[in-house]
């Protein structure tokens, strides 16, 4: 239902340009560059470059059913700590935007710091039939200096999931230019007929900041180091509306206290989402 923690590193929808392609079958590459956001305090105005070139072995080799993907990203370029967040991280239960100190950790710098933004990403992925493997890590490192203080920031995430389709859907038929859509059920929910696809998942997701060295203010708030196990199941009745139920458990190396809770450091949320596409 939520995103891993390998996703809050990876950047999302950004302002840019784009080139990508299929060359040849099996192998898709896009490269772009793009603005970490819309404001910038310093003359780099946050121009960040991103490659990422993925295979699918299977089908270059002819095997049916099934998919092997392999892939590896890049990212590089200029960060302004404007606000003097470089990164905030939160648990896999809260959302997109958490509420006010539930973050799971704050990594900061003075403001206005140029900093230096590299990341590294590979990704693996088997399927066979209704089962599939998936595994990601992003290795992100911030580095900077301001009036003789230096940023040196460093955190990893990954994460391994296993995917099955109960109701017998084939990942391969949900596979194509480097990247996997939604399954579609082969027997469509109607009053009386047809059960929709039920689907069951498993996914553990971590990140390490345990190496975030800086002699700036406000460096780190919160914990350094959290794992999140999910445990999800889904029901499509159809391509277009599903029903997911999410239940998750997250420990963080440091008991820390969100905002309006008490301090803990285990948090466990079970989560239930419906969504239709129209």
């Amino acid at each position: 239902m939520e995103r891993s923690y390998v996703n809050q590193v990876a950047p999302g929808k950004k302002v840019g340009l784009m080139v990508h392609g299929a060359p040849v079958t099996g192998f898709n590459y896009g490269v772009s560059i793009f603005q970490e956001g819309s404001t910038a305090a310093t003359s780099t105005a946050n121009f960040q470059t991103a490659v990422r070139a993925a295979f699918d072995v299977a089908k270059l080799a002819g095997m049916s059913d099934s998919v092997l993907h392999m892939g590896a990203a890049g990212v590089n370029g200029k960060l302004d700590s404007t606000d003097g967040k470089i990164l905030t991280v939160r648990s896999l239960g809260r959302g997109i935007e958490p509420f006010a100190g539930a973050a799971s950790g704050t990594f900061s710098a003075a403001n206005n710091l140029e900093v230096s933004k590299n990341i590294q990403g590979l990704e693996l992925a088997y399927a066979y039939g209704p089962f599939k493997f998936q595994t990601e890590t992003a290795n992100a490192s911030y580095t900077g200096s301001n009036n003789g203080l230096t940023l040196d920031g460093n955190i990893k995430t990954s994460y391994v999931e296993f995917l099955y389709n109960i109701t017998g859907e084939k990942w391969s038929d949900s596979y194509g230019n480097g990247i996997f859509t939604s399954i579609k059920p082969l027997n469509q929910f109607k009053s009386g007929q047809g059960k929709g696809a039920w689907q069951v998942g498993l996914r553990t997701s971590s990140y390490d900041a345990s190496d975030w060295k800086t002699a700036l203010p406000s460096t780190t708030t919160n914990s350094l180091k959290g794992t999140t196990n999910t445990l999800g199941l889904t029901w499509f009745a159809n391509q277009n509306m599903r029903v997911m139920l999410n239940h998750s458990i997250t420990s963080f190396d440091n008991a820390f206290t969100p905002s309006g809770l008490n301090k803990a450091d285990q948090e466990t949320t079970t989560s239930l989402r419906l969504q239709v596409n129209f």
